[in-house]
This record gives C-alpha cells, sequence and structure tokens, in this order.
C-alpha cells in the first residue's frame, strides 16, 4: 500500500492492535487502544494519561491537592475539522466537537479544544478509570490528558497541571501553586478510597478548612488525618459508618468526598481497616464496599 492511501476497511483495526498487543503497556491503555481501533478502524498516533486530582482540604483561600494513580488515559490522533469524541465508559454513541447536546462527560474535551487552534482537531476515544459511583473525577484529569495530545500532536503551548510523585500541590489565595513533600511511602502511610456502595448519594459540601490548618496539614502528615477528620460532613449513615470504623480500626482520619471516604492510614493497618470497615457497612449499605490505596501518582504524560 502506498504512503498516503486510503486505509481498507479493518486495515485500520488490525494496525491498531499494536497498541493493543503492547504486554508492557497498562491493561488499560491497551483497552482503550483496541476500542479506538474497533470504533474509527484506524490507527491512533498515541496514548496520553492523566491522574485523577483529589482536594483533600480546601476552602476559598487555601486546598492541599494530590494527583491519584487513577485518572483518565486519551488515545487520539490528529484529525483537521471537527473532532470526533468517544467514551469507553459511557459508549452509547460517538459525538461530535460543540454539539448542542454534548453529554458531561465530552464536557472537559471541549474545553481542551477549545483553547487550540480551530483546525486542530481529534479524533479521540476517552477511558475514564475511577468507577462511576465513586463520584471521585472532576473532568480535570480529562480536560489535561486531552491538551497533552494536542499539545503533543500539533506543538501547541497549552497548559497542563503538573504533578511529581510523593508531592501535593499547595494552593493559597494570592500565591503560585507550589509543590509540597507528601511522601506517603516514606512514612509508611496510604489513601484508602473506600466506596461505600450507597444509593444514598454525596454528602453536601465539606466544612471549610482554614488556610492555617491546610497548610499545617501539608507541612506535616500526622496533623492531616485529624484536619481531614473534622473537615467530614457528617449525616451521610455509610459514609459516617465507614469513617468512624476505619478510624476505630487505625485509621488516623478521614472524610467523604464524592461518594467515598478518603482516609489516611498507615499501611500496617489495611486488613484491619478493611475487614472493620464491611463488618461496620453490613445491613448499612446496599453491597459490601470496595477499596483502593494509593500513594500520589505522577503528572500527565504520554504512555504510548
Amino acid at each position: 500500500m502506498s504512503p498516503g492511501a486510503p486505509v481498507p476497511d479493518g486495515v485500520g483495526l488490525m494496525r491498531s492492535a499494536g497498541l493493543a498487543a503492547r504486554l508492557d503497556t497498562d491493561p488499560e491503555v491497551r483497552l482503550t487502544g483496541h476500542v479506538y481501533g474497533q470504533e474509527y478502524d484506524d490507527v491512533p498516533e498515541g496514548a496520553w494519561r492523566a491522574p485523577g486530582e483529589l482536594t483533600l482540604l480546601g476552602g476559598p483561600k487555601a486546598a492541599l491537592t494530590v494527583a491519584l494513580p487513577w485518572g483518565a488515559i486519551v488515545v487520539a490522533a490528529s484529525h483537521r475539522g471537527r473532532s470526533e469524541l468517544y467514551s469507553l465508559n459511557h459508549h452509547d454513541r460517538r459525538v461530535a466537537q460543540a454539539p448542542d447536546d454534548l453529554p458531561p462527560w465530552a464536557r472537559p474535551c471541549q474545553r481542551a479544544l477549545d483553547a487550540a487552534p480551530t483546525d486542530a482537531g481529534l479524533r479521540m476515544v476517552v477511558n475514564r478509570v475511577l468507577p462511576h459511583p465513586m463520584a471521585l473525577l472532576s473532568g480535570a484529569e480529562t480536560f489535561n490528558a486531552v491538551s497533552l495530545a494536542l499539545r503533543d500532536l500539533y506543538g501547541l503551548d497549552l497548559p497542563v497541571d503538573a504533578y511529581a510523585p510523593a508531592q501535593a500541590v499547595l494552593a493559597c489565595a494570592g500565591a503560585e501553586p507550589e509543590p509540597v513533600p507528601f511522601d506517603l511511602r516514606a512514612a509508611g502511610l496510604r489513601l484508602v478510597l473506600i466506596e461505600v456502595g450507597s444509593a444514598t448519594g454525596a454528602p453536601g459540601p465539606a466544612a471549610v478548612t482554614s488556610p492555617h490548618e491546610v497548610v499545617a496539614a501539608a507541612q506535616d502528615l500526622l496533623a492531616l488525618g485529624p484536619a481531614l477528620t473534622r473537615a467530614h460532613r457528617w449525616g451521610t449513615e455509610p459514609l459516617d459508618a465507614a469513617l468512624d470504623a476505619a478510624v476505630a480500626a487505625g485509621a488516623l482520619g478521614g472524610r467523604a468526598i464524592g461518594c467515598c471516604v478518603v482516609a489516611l492510614a498507615p499501611m500496617s493497618r489495611m486488613r484491619d481497616i478493611r475487614e472493620a470497615v464491611t463488618a461496620r457497612l453490613v445491613g448499612v449499605a446496599r453491597r459490601p464496599p470496595r477499596f483502593l490505596t494509593a500513594v500520589p501518582a505522577d503528572g500527565a504524560h504520554r504512555v504510548a
């Protein structure tokens, strides 16, 4: 086949299997690449990953944010003209750029595309890795992954939030956000994300944390746990019960974020926390809880 010739039906799908078949690549990236080949019958030019951004403590004057290992994966190719978007998580239809009824998952993609020249389009598949019921992803991770794809494929100067492993970002009003040490691994600690399996939804906004307390928690991991508990908004039974059980079993503290409890805990107490929370939620939540443990991840980057 000569260079630049149209790709016959099925050839793009076979060639895009190169990404899907790379055993040295994360399975979620391989899956997203496979879906790209199926949806577009074409070859993606790359894959990009951006972490989920989790604000542990925050108020109008200060916030402490970490990057979760799970966020958004975008597999894409340059496409002059209107962009085409497909969600691996909402695979009911492909959408074109800027329709009147753009679904919520595509709006962060649109914001990134709006910052690029009108002829810098993409064909993409978006994979948001955390389960939707956890309600932890804000859309920032999708915006960052799409922005990075546009930056790489078109050489554009687009903003992408930066994170480094073992760091958090402290943002204070009137000052530039700054990275602060947040080495949970060295301290023998983990963030525990507990999805409680409740149909009652997320609680209201967390209590406002003072800037002094946010800064203190950013500087001392042992101060972070109690600060999280003080920021918890009580009144949602499965979340309250999960937090109580986690703290009783050894967690340093925690609070509800989205439909989860996010707790700070010693690695040595993980089994106790899992067992205590699971037992406490019997008859309270509609199914057993799900647990994820994490340390801060690195920032948005190209993965293939």
